[in-house]
């Protein structure tokens, strides 16, 4: 009789934990075969940290600006979408430690038994009421780990909104180069020209004929530099946006007249963030979240230093036939370990995290003020150099007339032109510069994307 109710109960509780625990099935997931590129389009769910680039219009055949191929760099990233993959992998973790821990049963029946004696069993149901009093920290850091890792992914997604914008820039003022050095090119051309007629008429010598060739050599040297870097840097925005790298972009660029002054990054405006850089940079919330749940793992460790407390019921019947009931109680000795390698784990972690928001807060604020004085020393030099382009310019005009009517030497003429040609490129590159640490600036201090410079929603 015995024997069947142990049976009838190892069946029950059986199909009870079967039922209860909700079996999943295994389902295979083949690896792809083939390459799957993004094509051009957003998903504007994923904008939602960034509102103001949620409701910008998008429209690729009208041509994409600075604010587009944001919006395009933060829904199809390959690196953001692995990283919000990851993101299931902390949310599994919260519903791990939400979980109670499950008690144990143990069944004993005996196999053989000696002639004139019956087979002994037995039945217990135990649990361990110390992983209780751990439950809600193992939950609270859970949680926070998860909290760290949605700030890790905000904060990854603002570095490659600053790298679209860095591009776009870069971009832009290739673009505007490649104008300057064309005009350049067309100028040395025209005179490699005039100079081979004049040399058939025994004007001028071969030697100063190869002069302007090797000059025309080197201007179209600097073309051809200037369009492969074209052509890398758009094979990196192509790489930044999940595109196939022989994607060609029709790139809308905000045209900036180079009598304009570049956008900087407002004083004030930097004043402020750095005031409150703790409460919206997400690297360092994510630091602060981490840093938290680093904290509750540390209490865990503490309160798991005190034994384990395990309490179970048994019912068994011993070889004579004799049923009997016992309440049982184990636990371990904490003399040897009592957890305390843990602690000091935990404790050694907790402070090198301390250590590490302290440094990452500490290069935020020297890296925003050094971008910033470099920045305000490069906008003085360009104003220098603005002032000098235009009169060269002035220069140019007034000699215009007199070069047309044959009055001053070509070679004067050419010298002019060149050393006009050669500032604007010299201002294009610095004004390349400023607009960079403007979106430098712009990332190290989490600033809105329409703060970014050379855009114009």
């Amino acid at each position: 009789m015995y024997k069947k109710n142990l049976y009838a109960g190892l069946s029950t509780s059986l199909l009870l934990t079967l039922c209860l625990s909700g079996c999943v099935s295994y389902q295979a997931l083949s690896l792809p075969t083939a390459t799957n590129y993004h094509d051009l389009t957003v998903d504007r769910g994923l904008l939602n940290p960034f509102p103001a680039l949620k409701a910008y219009p998008f429209n690729p055949e009208l041509g994409l600006d600075a604010l587009n191929i944001t919006m395009l760099a933060v829904s199809n990233n390959p690196a953001l979408q692995l990283a919000r993959k990851d993101m299931g992998v902390a949310e599994a973790q919260v519903y791990s430690a939400g979980l109670l821990p499950d008690p144990q049963l143990s069944l004993a029946h005996d196999i053989r038994v000696a002639a004139g004696s019956q087979a002994a069993s037995s039945i217990g149901l135990s649990y361990d009421f110390i992983a209780l009093l751990t439950h809600s920290l193992a939950k609270k850091q859970a949680k926070e780990s998860l909290h760290q890792s949605e700030l890790n992914l905000l904060w990854q997604e603002w570095q490659v909104v600053g790298q679209a914008q860095l591009l776009m820039t870069r971009l832009q003022m290739q673009q505007k180069t490649l104008s300057v050095q064309l005009q350049n090119q067309a100028i040395a051309k025209d005179r490699v020209n005039r100079m081979m007629k004049a040399m058939q008429t025994a004007g001028v010598t071969r030697d100063q004929v190869n002069a302007d060739v090797v000059a025309l050599q080197a201007i179209n040297s600097r073309i051809d530099d200037l369009k492969t870097a074209q052509q890398v840097a758009r094979h990196d925005l192509n790489a930044l946006l999940g595109l196939a790298a022989n994607t060609q972009l029709n790139l809308k660029f905000n045209d900036q007249d180079m009598a304009q002054r570049p956008k900087v990054v407002d004083a004030q405006l930097i004043r402020v963030a750095l005031d409150h850089i703790n409460t919206h940079r997400p690297d360092l919330l994510a630091l602060r979240a981490g840093y938290s749940s680093e904290d509750a793992k540390l209490r865990q460790a503490i309160w798991s230093q005190f034994p384990s407390l395990n309490i179970g019921l048994t019912q068994a019947k011993d070889s004579s036939g004799v049923s009997s009931q016992s309440l049982g109680i184990s636990l371990n000795l904490p003399v040897f370990n009592g957890n305390r390698g843990n602690i000091a784990v935990e404790k050694a972690t907790r402070q090198r995290m301390y250590e590490e928001y302290q440094s990452r807060l500490n290069q935020t604020v020297f890296e925003v003020q050094r971008l910033q004085a470099e920045q305000q020393q490069n906008v003085a030099i360009w104003h220098e150099r603005y002032l000098r382009l235009k009169q060269l310019q002035q220069d140019v005009e007034k000699a215009t007339p007199a070069h047309t009517q044959r009055l001053i030497d070509d070679q004067i003429w050419l010298t002019l032109q060149n050393n006009m040609l050669n500032q604007k490129l010299d201002l294009l590159n610095l004004e390349q510069t400023i607009r960079e640490q403007a979106v430098g600036l712009n990332t190290l201090l989490g600033l809105p994307v329409l703060q970014s410079a050379g855009v114009t929603p």
